[in-house]
């Protein structure tokens, strides 16, 4: 990923402590929600966006979740990004970079293939450049992107300090000063709180050989949450939602 990359250890356990929100062990519970999606974006306000299954134009179908039902929105995407009702961004097939004005969606110069936003507004993306163990990774800083250290192929942001990526080898990375920082485990997928809950999708495949498992960070580092799927976000401890391999959309109860 980056020059200076520590080994993980003594020090890099410390810092993983003390930015994490530590989600007791014990048996949970999901809800099925209506719908089928393939890509889901997560506020800490609870705000929900999926990527739906039908195709349109730019990708499939963008959804809002109005707290019974899916609401159809301008537009197609294959990726969103969800930091509150006020943040919400998104990426087309074409790799062109969107953001949600209220009404539309107002594009932003770049291309990217993933993206993270945070519920302070923070984005970053894993952009088109290819580098080592990835793709280039950049910061909005408002007005431009900001290319920082490193590669990856995944991306989950809680806040602008809460960034974390997972490179092209599954392996899960925090960004920590000016520096990525190697993190125990493996991923496909991540989704980060803005209370600093970290979740995974792993890089394992179950049983069925389609769904991987999902885990979270505990105080005996990450534990298996009796649920399978190939997608996580993350809004907070209370606004945990994933996506399986059939599509099917699921919350934390």
């Amino acid at each position: 990923m980056a020059k200076g990359l520590l080994k993980v250890g003594a020090t890099i356990s410390f810092i993983f402590f003390l930015q994490m929100v530590v989600v007791p062990a014990f048996a949970i519970e999901w809800d099925q929600i209506p719908g089928a999606a393939t890509d889901i974006g997560v506020g800490s306000d609870g705000s929900a966006w999926i990527i739906g299954t039908k195709k349109i134009s730019g990708g499939y179908a963008i959804y809002r979740w109005t707290g019974d039902a899916w609401e159809q929105k301008p537009g197609g995407a294959v990726s969103v990004g969800v930091g509150s009702a006020e943040h919400v961004w998104v990426i087309n097939k074409q790799q062109q970079i969107y953001r949600w004005s209220g009404n539309d969606w107002q594009q932003i110069p770049g291309t990217a293939r993933d993206i993270g936003v945070g519920s302070d507004g923070s984005v970053w993306v894993v952009s088109t450049d290819k580098t080592l163990d990835g793709y280039d990774i950049y910061r909005w800083t408002g007005s431009a992107w900001a290319k920082t250290r490193g590669g990856g192929v995944g991306i989950g942001v809680g806040s602008a300090d809460n960034a974390w990526v997972i490179n092209g080898k599954d392996e899960i990375y925090h960004w920590v000063g000016q520096n990525w920082y190697r993190m125990p485990g493996s991923a496909k997928d991540i989704g980060v709180g803005s209370d600093g809950s970290i979740w995974i999708v792993g890089a394992n495949l179950d049983g069925n050989g389609m769904d991987y498992k999902v885990l979270s960070w505990t105080k005996n580092g990450w534990e298996e949450q009796s649920k399978l799927g190939t997608k996580i976000s993350v809004g907070n401890t209370s606004e945990i939602w994933s996506i399986d391999a059939n599509n099917r959309i699921w919350k934390l109860k």
